[in-house]
């Protein structure tokens, strides 16, 4: 594990960067982490007044291309359930039944130039808290 000199998050080894920040595991801190600038300078021509401009979108940061655009929801389904994707952390994960369990959904960002897709939970402090005050 390592600590982000920046914003003091926690990551496991195998990440080179902070993914609240950017920074990177040495202290450099990626200016273009926060960029949402529109993919072209000028505003987005509208012809039809029932349109509307597309969102701004991010750079990637595998293929640098401006298409990174946020998935509406992260779906996991089979053939008899269809609901968004989220993770869990028990209070009490040694209990037969009652657990303690907490929830967040997870939200995602996807380029579409190389389709590279980033997961992140927006409530990952909370669930960082519950899962430090359970009984391990």
């Amino acid at each position: 594990m390592w600590t982000c000199k920046q914003c003091k998050e926690r990551h496991q080894d195998s990440f080179g960067a902070c993914w609240q920040c950017g920074t990177s595991r040495a202290g450099v801190h990626d200016v273009h982490f926060d960029d949402i600038a529109p993919a072209v300078d000028s505003e987005p021509v509208v012809e039809d007044t029932n349109e509307r401009p597309l969102p701004p979108l991010r750079r990637c940061k595998r293929c640098s291309a401006q298409k990174v655009f946020p998935a509406s929801q992260i779906i996991d389904h089979d053939e008899n359930y269809n609901k968004e994707l989220s993770v869990a952390v028990d209070g009490d994960p040694h209990a037969w039944v009652f657990k303690d369990r907490v929830t967040a959904k997870l939200k995602a960002w996807i380029c579409g130039g190389c389709g590279h897709t980033e997961i992140w939970c927006p409530e990952a402090a909370r669930l960082f808290d519950h899962y430090c005050s359970g009984d391990r």
